[in-house]
């Protein structure tokens, strides 16, 4: 099938997204790694008739997300929808609030903001105190390849870092490897 994508939330958060459907039949379903968490909160939706003229979303900007560092403008403003295209399968965008001062050597090399097994991190690169959706970042997610969605987010000013946490050869690691994009909200 092919995944026209949603949005991710935090417990206690909300995520928005917009989309059109045409007609047919479609599965609604909360996921983690690509499949529904529960099949019985598994929701059909089926679209009848001819659809209605769609309404245009008006855009701040564009993301290509696929294997690799997403592509995204540089500056955005504090809140608006951001229209993402998939490029790889089970595309999604995922991001955080970086911490004042974090440089891009900080980011760039390796065991200093991102660590694994065996390599620790050994600077906390990223927002601790961001405890509202506001502050975290924001997702777009589970867009297959050639389709599209609309994410709305709203963030504090401040520099962020956005990667597309589709399967890969290492699994879901968004940030792995340079594999991100630095952007700047004011």
């Amino acid at each position: 099938g092919i995944f026209v994508g949603g949005a991710g939330a935090t417990r206690g958060g909300v995520g928005t997204f917009a989309t059109g459907f045409t007609a047919g039949t479609y599965w609604l379903y909360e996921d983690t790694y690509d499949k529904p968490t529960h099949l019985a909160r598994i929701v059909v939706l089926t679209v009848v008739g001819t659809p209605p003229v769609q309404t245009p979303v008006p855009s701040v900007g564009l993301a290509r997300i696929g294997l690799g560092a997403p592509s995204l403008p540089s500056n955005l403003p504090t809140s608006g929808w951001l229209k993402a295209i998939g490029y790889a399968p089970l595309n999604s965008l995922s991001s955080g609030k970086l911490a004042p001062g974090v440089t891009q050597a900080d980011l760039d090399t390796s065991g200093i903001c991102f660590g694994y097994a065996g390599n620790p991190q050994t600077k906390n690169c990223f927002d601790t105190s961001a405890t509202t959706s506001a502050n975290r970042g924001f997702s777009a997610g589970k867009v297959s390849a050639g389709a599209s969605v609309y994410g709305y987010y709203r963030l504090t000013p401040g520099d962020y870092i956005t990667g597309n946490t589709a399967p890969n050869a290492y699994f879901d690691r968004p940030l792995y490897d340079g594999w991100y994009a630095r952007f700047a909200v004011s």
